[in-house]
């Protein structure tokens, strides 16, 4: 991941915090809820952990992030998800009263998109900008509770997919908890702790491009006792959710995903270190998928 911008902010904030009048630096984590555009993605429930500072001298604060956006199920895609982790990193203003903190902040994520299943996970990097608003309740000097509200534009989710839109935005709420470390005698100001979320990551899917098949052989071996024997020629459905690639392996190039009870037809296979994959004709494209995510035989 390319992480210069939130190098860059980090040393602004070591800077600011060895010339300033620090009110105080501060960390925390926080439960987060995200949501995406989609109807057919489900909430998605993750996690963020954070650190910064804010200063007396004028009503500015400096913070850097991590957070894990959680799995989003794809109801359409059975057994298929999104997710979206990252650094974050951002400037905000805030204003503060003995049992508040409210702030507004905008920064910048950079993280890793992730779409796939318990067969397959494509990655990709994703980056862009976020904004966000919350509020700190303080239970004592050091500790206070936190609310925010925040939104990362254009995080990349089904990348490669010629018929989807290749981002979304997504909407964080998240709730957590803020350790305040007072360097000195404070005015009622408090410090503020910003979640970041992230996100992605997902991952840029090769479109598929009808690759030429590696040669199968001439005659399918017997098949094993109780197992479904294909040939060349057949119709199947899909009984699991699966990647089409581009070659005979897990980590191959994706063209697209073929949904539950989709239906191929079967062109020919290979046996390899990997298992036994077959090559099939969806109703768009060509590609390899392993046998066991093969179902009953279409009339």
């Amino acid at each position: 991941m390319n992480k210069t911008l939130i190098r860059a902010a980090l040393a602004a904030a070591g800077l600011a915090v060895s010339g300033s009048a620090l009110a105080a630096p501060y960390a925390g984590g926080a439960f987060a809820i995200s949501g995406r555009e989609y109807d057919d993605v489900d909430t998605a429930y993750g996690w963020q952990g954070f650190l910064g500072y804010r200063f007396d001298a004028f009503p500015i604060q400096l913070e850097a992030g991590y957070f894990d956006a959680g799995d989003a199920d794809i109801t359409s895609w059975p057994g298929v998800s999104l997710n979206f982790s990252g650094l974050t990193a951002s400037v905000g203003a805030y204003f503060a009263s003995p049992a508040l903190v409210g702030w507004v902040k905008a920064g910048y994520y950079d993280g890793d998109a992730e779409i796939g299943d318990s067969f397959t996970t494509l990655t990709q990097d994703s980056s862009g900008a976020f904004i966000g608003a919350g509020v700190d309740w303080n239970l004592t000097e050091t500790v206070a509770l936190r609310f925010d509200l925040q939104n990362y534009f254009e995080i990349k989710d089904f990348t490669g997919q010629t018929d989807i839109n290749g981002s979304s935005d997504v909407t964080v709420i998240a709730a957590g908890i803020v350790l305040n470390f007072p360097s000195g005698a404070r005015t009622g100001t408090r410090t503020v702790s910003n979640n970041v979320r992230a996100a992605p990551t997902t991952p840029a899917y090769p479109a598929a491009t009808s690759p030429a098949p590696a040669l199968a052989p001439a005659a399918r071996p017997a098949a094993p006792t109780g197992q479904q024997p294909y040939a060349a020629g057949q119709s199947v459905a899909i009984a699991k959710a699966t990647p089409l690639l581009d070659q005979p392996r897990s980590d191959a190039g994706v063209g697209r995903f073929l949904a539950l009870g989709e239906v191929v037809i079967l062109r020919s296979y290979v046996v390899n270190a990997r298992g036994t994959w077959w090559y099939v004709q969806s109703s768009d494209l060509t590609g390899w998928v392993a046998e066991p995510t093969l179902g009953a035989q279409q009339p």
